[in-house]
Parts: C-alpha cells; structure tokens; sequence
C-alpha cells in the first residue's frame, strides 16, 4: 500500500478510511488498519463488508480475537490501537492462553503418559493453520510496511524498526509454533533470515556510521564552543562581565580543553573583583596553553597586585 500527500495508490479493501478520504493526514494507524483487514480475511476466508460481523460469528475461532480485529478495524483512527506493540501484545496472550487451554484438554483426553508434559505438546492443526496464516500476514506487513517507511519516510530508522521489527518477531514467534505446517515452517525460517541478515547489515552500519557521527559530534562541540567565546568576548567589551562569565563557562562546559575560553573567564572574573577565581583561570588557560598571552598578562597584572599590596604593609 503505497500513499503519497496528494496521491493515492493500493488496493481499497485493504485502505483505511481516512487514506481514500484525506491521504495527507494517514499515518502509521492507517497501517493497523490494514493489518485489521488481513488478520479478518485470514480468520474468516473473506474480506470485510460493508456490514462488519466478527469473525466468531461467521467460522470457529476464540471470541477474544473479535475485540482484536474490530478494533484494529475502526474507521475512526482514534479508536483504533495507537501503537502496533499494543495489538501484538494482546495476541501473544491470547495465543498463550488458548494454547495453554487446549491442551490441558488434550492432555485429560488423551490421558497423558507418565513424563509427557503439557509444554511438549502441540497445537492443533486447526490451530497451526491458523496461526501459520497470522504469521504470513505479519511477515508480509513486516517487510512491506518496512519498504514503505523506507521509501516514504525522511529518517524512517526508528519507525521501521519498530514496526518491521515487531511484526517480524511476532510473525516469527508464530511461525514456531506452526512449524508443522508448510506455510509456518517458510515464515518461521525466513523471518530468521530476514532478521539475521537485517542483524547483520545492521552492525556493518553502525560500525562504519559510528566514527563518522563521533567526529561530527565533535565537531560540533567545537563550533558550539567556539560561538560561546565569541559571545562571551563580545560581552567581556561591553562590559557585561557577569553574562560574559557565563557564556565562557557554556563554552568550557562543552569543550573544557578550549584555553582561549578559560582566558576570557579569568578576565571576566578579575574585572568583577574575583581575583582568587581569576587566578585560578589563568591558570588552567596556561595549562592547556602554555604561551596564552591575555592568561600570562592577567597572571601578571594579579601577582603585581599582590606584590604591591605586600609592600605597603
């Protein structure tokens, strides 16, 4: 399914509303929507109509899956679940719990060997097909939806990872479980690969992104630093020496190697009476820099003070 502001391409009975009506407002519920509209068709064998029954009413399927699909298919978006992890989370307990049900009744049934355990157990095949079909339908949501973001979307890094990535898990998870299905056992070893290749070119990003966002970073101390000193200086000559002081302070915050802003404190700091602070400042600016003149002249005016002071008493 593919939107653009102005433009509207896909198939209409997997469409949300407000994608045929107003496409420049669609967001990512219209994509719940559509997910909405395949979990029903594969629960029932049929599309949505016009009149829209839940699935329990038409074929034989746990009744707290009704609340799930209609939800997930309310015209209004607002009413609908807001995020994708919501809806998967209630599938996963309803899968759980049905699981967990059916085969405790199994397990009284069949009357269960001695040693055999209900965990071993396996679902039903009304239940593997059911759920090697939800999986399908998450796989395919999952790698669709991901392109769409990625095509669409301007920085699509977060929202496709949540979304593709979520639906891939789940659709792995019950891919698993219907592994002796056919269409289960494709989806569970493809998600796999999917996620693991994903995993993979994933790391080659990072590790190729991550020195380049450092000196970016970096680079953008500096000119933060950079700017903070100008401005401090810009007030140091006005005579605004308390602002001053604090935009040296911003500067060194950000880049405490910078001399130049340790130079400017001082002299905010000798000019407002702070001669201990200042000293301290010129110091530090001498440290970085050994040969910082305005650092050495103010250590100078300082210790000429002192030395004046001393000897008038």
């Amino acid at each position: 399914m593919l939107t653009e502001a102005t433009k509207v391409m896909g198939t209409p009975r997997y469409m949300s509303p407000e994608q045929i009506q107003t496409p420049g407002e669609a967001d990512h519920r219209a994509d719940i929507f559509a997910l909405g509209v395949v979990f029903y068709q594969m629960l029932t064998g049929e599309p949505p109509g016009q009149q829209l029954e839940p699935p329990s009413k038409k074929v034989h399927v746990d009744v707290r899956l009704d609340e799930v699909v209609l939800r997930a298919l309310e015209k209004k978006p607002e009413l609908r679940y807001q995020q994708a992890s919501v809806l998967k989370t209630e599938v996963e307990t309803i899968a759980a719990t049905s699981l967990g049900s059916n085969r405790r009744e199994e397990a009284q049934t069949r009357k269960e060997k001695p040693g055999e355990s209900l965990l071993t157990s396996a679902p039903t095949n009304q239940e593997a097909k059911g759920f090697a079909n939800i999986a399908f339908g998450l796989f395919l949501t999952g790698t669709l939806g991901s392109l769409w973001l990625l095509t669409f979307l301007q920085r699509p890094e977060i929202p496709m990872v949540a979304f593709g990535g979520m639906a891939l898990i789940l659709a792995l998870i019950l891919g698993l479980i219907s592994w002796r299905e056919r269409l289960g056992k494709f989806v569970a070893v493809a998600t796999s690969m999917l996620l693991v290749t994903s995993a993979i070119v994933a790391a080659i990003f990072f590790l190729a992104y991550a020195p380049r966002r450092q000196a970016q970073m970096e680079q953008e101390r500096q000119s933060f630093a950079t700017d903070r000193t100008q401005q401090g200086w810009q007030l140091w000559r006005s005579r605004k020496l308390a602002a001053a002081e604090g935009k040296f302070k911003q500067a060194i915050d950000t880049m405490p190697g910078n001399a130049n802003a340790w130079n400017g404190l001082g002299w905010s700091q000798l000019n407002s009476g702070k001669s201990a602070a200042a000293e301290a400042s010129f110091k530090q600016a001498i440290a970085i820099e050994p040969t910082q003149p305005g650092s050495l002249n103010g250590l100078g005016q300082i210790y000429l003070s002192q030395l004046l002071m001393w000897s008038s008493t």
